[in-house]
């Protein structure tokens, strides 16, 4: 703002100078040409008809002179103010480039802080999973084909990995029921419910309180304590590959 107050005001002094320059040329001139009309009409005394022509044509060349030299006054005026005007509005433009238009040095940090940001909330996309398959293997079970394996060790893969996703899922959410009865219970809900916390199916229609039967409680997270993000360089890494050096 203070940018373009200055730049105004010097545009109005331009102004007002050029207009003092042209005012000032005007009145050289007016002066000029009547001196010169003085001194024709001084030397033409004495003639009587001759004197009256010369007079009309004095007086005539001194109107065309005149109107030329105010012409061309006008056009320098013009030119001159019109260069004037050109670079103060392209200085008011710069101006406001500087203003809308990011530096480089301010793009720079933040394009890396929205690139880390982005990186970061990739890796908390994949934070659990990737918790699960360290403690509990999850991921190579739900990826193992099973069609050769037997009952019995499915079973036993099944208890050990149940145990650790358990403990894992306890540590860092703590899984909690949203509705306490037992499932197949009849349930009430009442009215004012929250739709993303309680599904309704089957044959809905009226208004609550409905009542119905518990197909499933629900779960919310008791707690939100999962550890610092790693710093690995490809967010879509869950597991790294584990290589023994022999």
């Amino acid at each position: 703002m203070e940018n373009e107050k200055k730049m105004i005001f010097r545009l109005l002094i331009w102004i007002f100078v050029w207009f003092v320059i042209l005012g000032g040329c005007l009145a050289l001139f007016v002066q000029w040409e009547t001196g010169t009309l003085k001194a024709t009409l001084n030397s033409l005394e004495g003639m009587v008809e001759a004197s009256r022509a010369s007079a009309d044509e004095a007086l005539i060349q001194y109107s065309q002179r005149f109107w030329q030299i105010l012409g061309a006054g006008l056009l320098v005026t013009g030119l001159l103010l019109w260069v004037s005007l050109r670079a103060a509005l392209k200085g008011l433009v710069n101006a406001a480039r500087e203003k809308t238009v990011p530096s480089v040095k301010s793009t720079g940090p933040a394009l890396e802080n929205k690139e880390r940001i982005e990186h970061e909330n990739r890796r908390r996309d994949l934070h659990l999973v990737s918790l699960l398959q360290r403690e509990g293997r999850l991921i190579d079970f739900l990826k193992e084909d099973l069609e050769q394996y037997d009952d019995v060790q499915i079973g036993a893969a099944v208890r050990s990995i149940q145990e650790s996703c358990q403990k894992t899922l306890n540590r860092y959410v703590d899984p909690q029921s949203i509705l306490d009865q037992a499932e197949s219970e009849e349930v009430t809900v009442p009215e004012g419910f929250d739709p993303s916390v309680i599904k309704l199916t089957g044959n809905v229609s009226g208004n609550p309180p409905f009542k119905g039967t518990l197909q499933h409680r629900g779960w919310r997270a008791g707690r939100r304590n999962l550890p610092t993000l790693s710093g690995t360089v490809d967010p879509d890494v869950i597991s790294p590959a584990e290589v023994e050096i022999p």
